[in-house]
């Protein structure tokens, strides 16, 4: 469940990022929480996690500012249907959250909506700004 975030930690020029704790980085929120793609693995078909989705999204602009990456981190069910989930958003979790830079930056006003191409590639999730209104 991304959310869009201002912040400045590219000294490398890589795109994604991985292991953040958005705890400890100065950043504004610019949207809502969005659910962006829901993996369910006994669900997946014949590839199981290396198997091929892509979801379009819209998030809707909650504050002006300047998007410079969507950040994104994982809610996990532990057993289907068992109602208990482990967000890997929180302090006690041990797996940290992820951003993908934005190239080149959004801007952004409060009432738009950014649409996000979200293709899930073996394994791989990628999160690409398509249209900001």
């Amino acid at each position: 469940m991304p959310k869009f975030f201002i912040f400045i930690a590219n000294c490398s020029q890589v795109k994604h990022h991985l292991d953040l704790n958005l705890d400890c980085l100065s950043a504004t929120s610019l949207s809502k929480d969005t659910e962006v793609l829901r993996l369910q693995v006994d669900q997946l078909g014949p590839g199981g996690l290396f198997s091929e989705q892509k979801r379009s999204i819209s998030a809707k602009i909650e504050r002006d500012g300047i998007v410079h990456a969507v950040t994104y981190w994982f809610l996990i069910e532990m057993l289907s249907n068992s109602g208990r989930f482990l967000s890997t958003r929180g302090a006690n979790s041990h797996i940290l959250q992820a951003a993908v830079l934005t190239s080149p930056l959004v801007p952004a006003k409060a009432g738009n909506v950014i649409k996000l191409a979200v293709p899930y590639h073996y394994g791989l999730l990628q999160i690409e700004v398509m249209e900001n209104d």
